[in-house]
Parts: structure tokens; sequence; C-alpha cells
């Protein structure tokens, strides 16, 4: 059972999100954690690991960047660490930083430039 598109097109969503749920988080999907998490997070990570298992690579990155620039209002900085991190604690059960912790290091660049 799929979800509708926009152009009504059948998708898969539903069944991928909790596929990658079943393999990757170890808590239940009603839990708030889970639930607030982003998908795009996840997905780059079945990418990773798809695009390592092909090349039969050891070794996978997952990089996930922020583009900082004057034009983007502030408040969405925090808001985005607070995603990376609901999402490490959720999936690799480890803590970043925190969810301000970018924020000196962007305030002090934008200060030298």
């Amino acid at each position: 059972m799929g979800c509708a598109s926009a152009s009504g097109e059948r998708t898969n969503v539903p069944e991928r999100l909790a596929d990658l749920l079943k393999r990757h988080v170890r808590y239940v999907p009603s839990e708030e954690r889970v639930r607030n998490m982003r998908y795009q997070f996840l997905s780059a990570l079945a990418g990773t690991e798809a695009e390592a298992a092909s090349a039969e690579a050891d070794h996978a990155a997952l990089l996930l960047h922020d583009f900082l620039t004057e034009q983007r209002p502030d408040n969405t900085t925090t808001a985005h660490a607070s995603d990376w991190y609901r999402f490490c604690t959720t999936v690799f059960d480890c803590e970043t930083p925190g969810p301000t912790a970018c924020r000196g290091a962007w305030k002090y660049w934008r200060r030298r430039r």
C-alpha cells in the first residue's frame, strides 16, 4: 500500500520508511524521538551504505553539512542541529556536541568577514 505523490502517482514511501526504521532504529516507530526524526537523514544513511557495498568498501562516511549564508535566518541553525542530534542519538546511540555547538563557529566566521 503506497501513498500518492502530488502528481497522483503511487509511491512506496511508507514501505521504504518502515524498512529503514527496522534496519537502523532500535526504538519503536511510535516513540516521539523516532516520529520526529528526519527521513532525509535515514535516506542519506541508506544511500551511503549502498554505495559503500557496491564499491566493496571496508568503511563509509556519512557527511551532512548545513550551508550557512547571510541570507538564511539564524534560527534554522539550531533547529537543524537539533534534528542531527535527534538522529545521532536515535540511530547511532551517541551524542553530538549538542544543538547549539556550531553557533559559536558561525558567529566567529561572520565577524571575521
